[in-house]
């Protein structure tokens, strides 16, 4: 049964979870397929970062740091991704001129900033995994700056198999990206699922303002975007 906004996902779902696609990151195939590009660079876009920021991405998307690191002052990318793997992303996304890119561990509301240290945050299928969502948006809250810009991208969450196919006979997909994004969705139902009224009264229970929810790529994605003040 699909896990609708705030509840709990439990323990037994996220098991399951781990074992059908790997720790909630199933998503990392579709990622890394060439029609979410444009997405990753709107959401960069949408941000605004400046280069004096401090930058935090929720959710290990390797393509989001080249877009979002030469952008800003510093980036941190959390994930619970053991120790390993961070390191080697971290080494991988260094390169020959550090950037000042830092992988660390986080989870749900455990995010490795300061308090009121963060002026962007960039989240992708970060909420739709989340144990506690509204831990998520305290953990947020705890660690931005005021007037941090934060945005939360989540496609999954009104994904299944049937509007997977329909997107992608409309964008005339490739066959491999189109059997990525259809295997996929048949794995989406163990997580929750998030409606737009969910994600928006997540934020505004969070005190944020200018709280704007909108769909994306023909509804399968929903980002909802909002700005902290203290």
């Amino acid at each position: 049964m699909p896990r609708r906004d705030d509840d709990p996902i439990g323990f037994a779902a996220e098991f399951l979870a781990k074992l059908r696609f790997g720790r909630g990151r199933g998503l990392g195939v579709v990622a890394r397929a060439g029609f979410l590009g444009p997405l990753l660079a709107q959401m960069v876009e949408m941000s605004q970062i400046g280069p004096e920021d401090n930058v935090l991405i929720l959710g290990a998307t390797e393509g989001l740091v080249p877009l979002a690191g030469p952008r800003c002052l510093r980036l941190t990318v959390a994930d619970d991704l053991p120790d390993e793997e961070l390191a080697r992303l971290e080494e991988v996304h260094q390169g020959a001129k550090p950037r000042r890119i830092q992988f660390m561990r986080g989870k749900d509301g455990v995010l490795p900033s300061p308090q009121g240290t963060v002026d962007r945050i960039l989240a992708f299928n970060w909420m739709y995994r989340a144990r506690v969502p509204e831990a998520v948006m305290r953990g947020v809250s705890w660690v931005s700056h005021h007037g941090c810009r934060v945005l939360f991208c989540e496609p999954s969450v009104s994904l299944d198999a049937r509007t997977a196919r329909k997107y992608s006979r409309e964008a005339r997909l490739s066959m491999p990206d189109h059997q990525a994004l259809v295997a996929y969705a048949g794995t989406a139902l163990t997580h929750r699922r998030f409606t737009p009224e969910g994600l928006r009264g997540m934020f505004e229970r969070a005190e944020m303002k200018d709280v704007q929810v909108q769909e994306m790529l023909h509804g399968l994605v929903l980002a909802v975007s909002g700005r902290c003040e203290f």
